[in-house]
């Protein structure tokens, strides 16, 4: 097993995957394996996979954001509205 302490800085590459690291993410150091994922919207990334799976998440999660953020404009403009 690989042991690198990861800096936020690194850029894995094809040759990484499968490969173990240790990653410290707040603080909390763990190891990892380097893998590749694809996002919904087609663009590939290689890294730890609990750091890939957060990127993955923030682009599913996104969409709904946005919307729950549009309908919380929309409500506090109408509670202005009447007052």
């Amino acid at each position: 097993m690989e042991v690198n302490d990861v800096a936020e800085e690194k850029v894995w590459t094809d040759e990484d995957i499968g490969n173990q690291v240790d990653v410290v993410i707040e603080g909390v150091r763990y190891t990892d394996t380097i893998i590749e994922m694809w996002l919904p919207d087609g663009q590939r990334i290689i890294g730890p996979q609990l750091k890939c799976g957060h990127i993955f998440a923030r682009f599913v999660m996104l969409p709904s954001m946005l919307q729950a953020s549009e309908e919380t404009k929309k409500m506090l403009d109408m509670m202005e509205d009447n007052t």
